[in-house]
């Protein structure tokens, strides 16, 4: 299974790879600092796990970003903030 895991902050990043490594070791697991990167490698995940709030693109944007390559690819949103809890939802309404 291929994953990839976004977020600007290092250490949540470490944290949610180390995570996914106990669940799944077989995984193959690519992390990125910014929603551009992982849009910009133009790799296919199975999973992502996009944070909401980053400097520039946001992971819904990113989200948008990968259906519109009709992807479909799992997405698991990483936030800290209530208010982008509804956002993440909308994606899937249009």
């Amino acid at each position: 299974m291929d994953i990839a895991v976004v977020d600007d902050e290092k250490a949540i990043r470490e944290h949610i790879c180390g995570l996914v490594e106990e669940q799944l070791p077989e995984s193959r697991i690519e992390a990125y600092a910014a929603d551009a990167e992982l849009l910009a490698s133009g790799k296919r995940f199975d999973i992502v796990f996009l944070d909401i709030q980053m400097e520039g693109m946001n992971g819904i944007e990113a989200a948008r970003g990968l259906r519109e390559r009709r992807e479909d690819t799992v997405l698991v949103f990483i936030t800290g903030i209530r208010d982008y809890v509804f956002d993440a939802f909308d994606l899937y309404g249009s």
